[in-house]
């Protein structure tokens, strides 16, 4: 590997996001071998999607081939909105790793102490089965950091209302 001082960058700041629920799109993924128990997984890069705290912030999940390892591929590919394709399949695939890059899930996050820091990892994947609950939870998170779309207006569910009208809801 070769260093050149002057391809030197500064490091992208960003803030940790928030324990909860958090809108993630896999960048990476990869076949490896766990050094814990030896056997075949496959790693996962995640990174919290645009317009919510921690924004960029990358982390991993980790598969391990075993008695859980279909039911971890079936809460990714079910956070992810690949539910319908999967009532189909009947008997037992091999799912490519690459397959898994670009998905976009909801996660719920989770402060865990590494080396006496504490970071956010995933808990666990939401599922998107109720009509995009999860999709629509992460949205509206998403939102409620987002900037205004126009002046004197806001976004309430995915709807731009008028700031003015907004005291006329019901609830």
């Amino acid at each position: 590997m070769k260093y050149n001082p002057k391809e030197v960058k500064e490091r992208p700041e960003y803030e940790f996001p928030d324990e909860g629920i958090c809108k993630v799109k896999i960048v990476d993924a990869e076949d490896a071998i766990s050094k814990a128990s030896g056997v075949d997984m496959i790693k996962l890069t995640v990174e919290v999607c645009e317009n919510q705290k921690g924004a960029g912030y990358k982390t991993q999940f980790y598969i391990v081939d075993g008695e859980w390892a279909s039911t971890n591929i079936d809460s990714v590919l079910r956070s992810c909105g690949k539910s319908a394709n999967l009532d189909k399949v009947l008997k037992e695939v091999e799912m490519p790793t690459q397959d898994f890059i670009g998905l976009t899930g909801s996660v719920m996050l989770k402060n865990e102490e590494y080396k006496g820091l504490e970071y956010p990892k995933i808990n666990y994947w939401i599922a998107d089965e109720t009509n995009g609950v999860a999709a629509e939870v992460a949205n509206i998170m998403t939102e409620a950091v987002a900037p205004e779309k126009e002046s004197g207006t806001k976004t309430v569910d995915g709807v731009v209302v008028n700031k003015n009208e907004e005291d006329d809801i019901p609830f």
